[in-house]
């Protein structure tokens, strides 16, 4: 596919991902179809889907009202649509339907093949677009949603409550873009579970090791591999939490985050998923003084504590904050987030007046889950133990003669003989 010349300048919100589904979607309908497009702002999205349509031979009828959104100050312009349609040469293959969503729902006729809902983003809104337009849409029609995975967070509330209700079910997300079929999912599928290991430091012998163990079985169980580029730890898991929810389809998809300084057992992967919890990690230890466990748990005086002993096998046990060197988080977790208005990026560092203590990217996420309710887990059974690199100079000798008394330094006996 090609866009026009000027596509790119056009005022809207399609990129060009989003652009080809559409024309894609658009040109695969069977031939004599109905296409519908709800808001059309100024034809960004208008193109791509009136391209595809010309090509497959279907018809388009794209729907606005051009009395703006209410969360766009902005408001559209129908002559700016109109002249980019007409430059692009396709104003003659799109039917322009001046009218709410809702009333021009109640004027299309035909089965619909492909609804294109871009409108109002909020939750009642959507609901009201899923309402009026579903009952229009062929059995094998397609619905597809602009802006599910974004800021908007109504649309995801509505989408979702649809599909509980079995009325559609998310088929793939393409960048923001939510793509539905009618009724409950025939297929369901299993949870999808990606994996990743963040390179923000220099790489150990042992957890290269560990690393291919664990790319190994996740091979076999099937966990796509999601590659991340060196960067800061906060920057990595936000990005990679974007892209879960990009990729998501159900609340229990899942992202494991492994932090590259660890030892990881090579099952760590498969057991922290089997919880099956929105927020779990496994148990490690901080890799400097005074070295304790990286779970919190929050106090009756409302202080944050680490504990100074726990039982081994106990297995799950709720805390506050679970270190995120080896955690397992559900795209659920991160929608709740949004649409509790805790905003993305949810990982940061927070720097505090010097003298005070430091909190680090993981301490601002749970907090940020506590704030809306959202329990950490912490699994005491699976342990991923923190690597570190050091020197080894006289205060490393001292100290070690200090723990070990009784031994004196000595040149081992060398068993190998050197050939003359």
């Amino acid at each position: 596919m090609q866009l026009p010349d000027g596509w790119q300048e056009i005022e809207g919100w399609c990129t060009d991902n989003e652009a080809g589904y559409l024309y894609d979607r658009a040109r695969a309908l069977p031939k004599g179809s109905v296409a519908v497009e709800v808001g059309a702002w100024h034809g960004k999205s208008t193109i791509p889907l009136a391209m595809g349509c010309q090509e497959g031979g279907s018809q388009l009828i794209s729907v606005d009202n051009w009395a703006g959104v209410k969360t766009v100050k902005k408001m559209p312009d129908r002559t700016v649509w109109e002249r980019n349609l007409q430059q692009a040469g396709l104003r003659e293959v799109v039917t322009l339907l001046e009218a709410d969503s809702v009333t021009a729902a109640q004027t299309v006729f035909g089965p619909i093949r492909l609804v294109y809902i871009d409108g109002e983003h909020q939750r009642d809104s959507v609901r009201a677009d899923i309402a009026a337009w579903l009952p229009r849409c062929a059995t094998d029609g397609g619905i597809l949603f602009h802006d599910y995975v974004s800021g908007w967070v109504g649309v995801g509330q509505a989408v979702r409550e649809a599909q509980d209700a079995g009325r559609l079910h998310i088929t793939t997300t393409v960048d923001s873009i939510a793509a539905c079929a009618l009724g409950t999912n025939p297929n369901p599928t299993e949870r999808h579970i990606f994996w990743t290991m963040l390179m923000e430091r220099n790489v150990n012998y042992l957890a290269t090791i560990s690393a291919m163990r664990i790319a190994s079985r996740c091979a076999r169980l099937g966990y796509a591999m999601l590659s991340m580029p060196y960067t800061r730890t906060d920057d990595a898991r936000n990005t990679a939490c974007l892209a879960l929810l990009k990729a998501a389809q159900h609340d229990t998809d899942t992202i494991v985050m492994l932090d590259s300084d660890h030892d990881h057992p090579p099952d760590v992967v498969e057991r922290l998923v089997a919880h099956n919890v929105g927020v779990v990690g496994a148990l490690y230890y901080r890799r400097s003084e005074p070295y304790d466990p990286m779970v919190f748990f929050r106090d009756a005086e409302g202080a944050l504590n680490t504990p100074a002993d726990w039982d081994p096998d106990a297995g799950l046990i709720p805390c506050t904050i679970v270190g995120t060197g080896a955690i397992a988080i559900q795209a659920g977790v991160l929608r709740r987030l949004m649409e509790s208005g805790v905003p993305w990026p949810w990982f940061r560092y927070v720097y505090n007046p010097a003298g005070q203590v430091q909190p680090t990217e993981d301490i601002y996420f749970g907090l940020a889950c506590e704030t809306v309710g959202i329990p950490h887990h912490v699994d005491f059974s699976l342990t991923s133990p923190h690597l570190t690199t050091s020197q080894v100079n006289e205060r490393t000798f001292r100290k070690h003669m200090e723990d070990h008394p009784d031994a004196a330094p000595r040149v081992p006996e060398l068993e190998t003989q050197v050939e003359a």
